[in-house]
């Protein structure tokens, strides 16, 4: 008998074991995206995380966007539909393997903070740590430099809408940013929530040597202003690091309070 109840325990024990590799198999893709992202959260649990359970509050918290296909893999943009502001991720599904990982998000920030990679304060490194560069050089690795720079700007943008960002190369992209979206206010807010009148961006002299800063891409969004990004690749054409800098705002922009 108590042969019996050790191999009946054994078993019990297997079977939990292999559950959730066993589980995965039988899940749709977007039920794996939703878990993966799901599981990731501040406010999930252990045992939901475990046996792969999104309670049934939070199963229409996502919004899932297919972006492209590949022989090998998908990308995936997912909204978070709870939050007044804009709080997504992009996901590469890798088929056939069942694996999923962050290309750009918000948690890859929050891990280096935690691991003590970055400091808290260090926000001049958010742009190089929301992407995953070993992520997003396996993925874009058929792009030339100017065409990976472009890849990764249009990850940044929070909204789909083409009227919402837009690679700035002339003056004459930036009045067609204020043509898409007319100036509406003569003040921005800073972060400290402080009213700065009068400091809409009206200098665009940096623009005229744009041509020759080969590594250097200047992006406008709707909700960050104008934004400069300097890119650093090795000798492989490989992405090793991102810098930025906010150039400040066209006065059109659409700040979250």
């Amino acid at each position: 008998m108590k042969t019996l109840r050790i191999k009946i325990l054994a078993i019990l024990i297997l079977i939990l074991l292999l559950y959730p590799k066993v589980k995965v198999r039988f899940e749709s893709k977007e039920y794996q995206i939703i878990t993966y992202v799901y599981s990731n959260e501040n406010f999930s649990n252990v045992l939901t995380r475990y046996f792969r359970i999104i309670p049934d509050k939070d199963k229409h918290r996502y919004k899932l966007t297919q972006i492209s296909d590949s022989i090998d893999y998908q990308i995936y943009r997912i909204d978070n539909m709870n939050y007044g502001v804009p709080d997504y991720s992009y996901l590469i599904y890798y088929k056939n393997k069942y694996k999923i990982v962050y290309l750009k998000s918000e948690r890859l920030v929050e891990y280096a903070v935690d691991k003590g990679l970055v400091d808290v304060n260090e926000v001049e490194k958010y742009y190089d740590l929301v992407v995953d560069k070993v992520e997003f050089n396996k993925i874009y690795k058929s792009l030339n430099r100017y065409q990976k720079q472009i890849a990764f700007a249009n990850l940044c943008r929070t909204s789909m809408d083409t009227t919402t960002y837009r690679l700035i190369e002339t003056k004459t992209d930036i009045d067609n940013v204020l043509s898409w979206r007319p100036k509406e206010i003569e003040y921005v807010i800073d972060t400290n929530g402080i009213n700065k009148n009068d400091i809409s961006l009206n200098d665009f002299s940096f623009l005229e040597n744009n041509e020759k800063l080969n590594n250097v891409l200047y992006y406008w969004y709707f909700d960050s202003g104008l934004i400069k990004f300097n890119f650093i690749f090795n000798d492989n054409e490989e992405l090793v690091s991102v810098g930025y800098e906010d150039l400040g705002y066209l006065g059109n922009e659409i700040f979250y309070l």
